[in-house]
């Protein structure tokens, strides 16, 4: 068995990582600062090269009998007029991040990883520690470093 790995940040980049090591037999131990469900304002729209990723982490199937739906259409607007409308190449999944996140959770909790909700990572970053918390640009010494 591997060494334990540790995410800080449960959004979707932290969980599926997270899935992805329990899968190879990897102890992970995931740290989110908020607690599931919650809302957030992004994420409700799964590409088909999303959805290849979620398959070959063996979600896809089980998320699309959760509360996703297809989309095969997108259209913007201006107020009421229609700027553009498009068929997409390959059919979308639309969930809500409300539900996506708790599901993946749910998930990664199921396959034996440990989800300490409410509890910010305040360790040191180095070896099997992953920065998976969405911060923006941070200083370091001489300039920038982005984090995502």
């Amino acid at each position: 068995m591997s060494e334990n790995v540790t995410i800080a940040g449960g959004g979707l980049a932290g969980l599926t990582l997270g899935i992805g090591l329990r899968r190879q037999g990897v102890p992970v131990t995931v740290w989110e600062t908020g607690c599931y469900p919650r809302h957030r304002v992004c994420g409700e729209f799964i590409s088909g090269s999303g959805q290849k990723s979620l398959a070959r982490l063996g979600l896809l199937d089980g998320l699309q009998t959760e509360r996703a739906c297809s989309a095969k259409r997108v259209a913007f607007f201006a107020g009421a007029k229609l700027v553009v409308g498009h068929v997409l190449p390959e059919a979308a999944l639309c969930i809500s991040r409300f539900e996506l996140d708790q599901w993946l959770a749910r998930q990664f909790q199921q396959l034996g990883g440990e989800l300490r909700q409410g509890a910010r990572w305040r360790g040191e970053f180095g070896e099997g520690i992953v920065r998976a918390n969405g911060r923006r640009a941070e200083p370091v010494t001489d300039g920038w470093r982005l984090f995502a």
